[in-house]
């Protein structure tokens, strides 16, 4: 009879280690995920800053006139002087190296459209982090019960 408590008793700890595993393993699951959710929240606020440089520069585009010298990015911080022809078309990449050319006003209207994009995108990513948030603070505390048993 001692003996058969005994092996309840393992078979209990067995079972109790097992479950403290699992939710542990649920737990860094879930760290993985909010990390890689506020990387991309991260990346969301980089593109959504690009485009309001984008933004400005076009209304500073509005105030030149043809045959005013701009300075031309050619990299990343590296400039070329040239002058400027076209005040009112630009050359637009809309992806795979494919360019069309639009107004002044059709390109800003297309920038608002991405940057809303941007935002609905850096709206839905902070409710699953707070969700993720939620569910990890859950795991927490079951955690520490588990422990504390």
């Amino acid at each position: 009879m001692a003996e058969q408590k005994k092996e309840n008793n393992e078979q209990e700890k067995q079972k109790d280690q097992k479950k403290l595993q699992d939710k542990y393993i649920e737990y860094q699951m879930l760290e993985q995920m909010m990390n890689h959710l506020q990387e991309q929240m991260q990346a969301i606020e980089q593109q959504m800053a690009e485009l309001l440089n984008v933004k400005q520069s076009l209304k500073d585009l509005e105030g030149s006139k043809k045959g005013s010298e701009i300075l031309v990015p050619i990299a990343n911080g590296i400039f070329v002087k040239g002058e400027l022809k076209d005040t009112e078309k630009l050359v637009v990449n809309v992806g795979s190296n494919v360019t069309v050319r639009r107004s002044v006003e059709e390109t800003q209207k297309m920038l608002e459209k991405q940057f809303e994009n941007m935002k609905e995108l850096q709206a839905n990513a902070m409710k699953e982090l707070q969700k993720y948030s939620l569910k990890a603070q859950d795991l927490q505390e079951e955690l520490a019960k588990l422990l504390q048993e």
